[in-house]
């Protein structure tokens, strides 16, 4: 099979999505920079990464016992300052009311 280089970008850019997720989670890290440029090198939108990393993350926290269960669930949150937009990623409880 012949890769293009949209897929290695593609491939890339997702390990390193993937990378950057595993150490938030396991780590205090709780913001990521990206520049402009970059997402137009990947050809990413900046709602299409803090999906990603959402998904990762979400996926990270893996299942939960039904006698443990804490509900946290990642939100990610961007702002944008001159060509580069500072990710945050907040565990957050989640408290509902019945």
């Amino acid at each position: 099979m012949n890769y293009t280089s949209e897929d290695i970008k593609c491939e890339e850019f997702l390990t390193k999505c993937y990378e950057l997720s595993d150490k938030i989670a396991t780590t205090n890290t709780r913001s990521v920079t990206i520049t402009t440029c970059q997402l137009q090198f990947y050809g990413k939108t900046i709602t299409d990464v803090m999906q990603m990393f959402k998904s990762f993350l979400t996926t990270m926290d893996g299942p939960t016992d039904a006698e443990d269960y804490v509900p946290f669930t990642w939100h990610v949150y961007a702002n944008k300052v001159g060509d580069k937009y500072q990710l945050k990623f907040i565990h957050r409880l989640v408290i509902t009311t019945n």
